[in-house]
């Protein structure tokens, strides 16, 4: 498989953690954080950090969110992945499944 189907992270309440994903070059990011009703609720991409990957003909994108100060709500699933858009339809693609456990000392 091109994508990974997952991931779990662990951060320390008050730390920071990254999530990455890859995206194909012309799609814009889409990342979204489960609710306790399995909804996926639109996470404001401001606090999506674009970086480069380093792929061989540039097709894919690497995104890395950074969550800093990582709180108790901010343990749970995230999804990411592709958002592209015809004319009037927007089509999201969620490729990746992150597990943000959170580490209590």
């Amino acid at each position: 498989a091109k994508y990974p189907n997952g991931a779990t992270k662990s951060a320390h309440l008050g730390g920071e953690v990254n999530i990455s994903c890859q995206i194909p070059e012309e799609h814009k990011v889409h990342f979204c954080k489960e609710d306790d009703n399995h909804i996926c609720q639109n996470i404001s991409t401001s606090t999506v950090t674009e970086m480069n990957g380093s792929s061989e003909r540039n097709e894919e994108r690497v995104f890395t969110v950074s969550i800093s100060n990582v709180s108790v709500r901010d343990a749970g699933v995230y999804w990411c992945g592709a958002e592209t858009r015809d004319t009037h339809l927007t089509f999201i693609s969620l490729n990746t499944k992150i597990q943000l456990n959170l580490i209590s000392e």
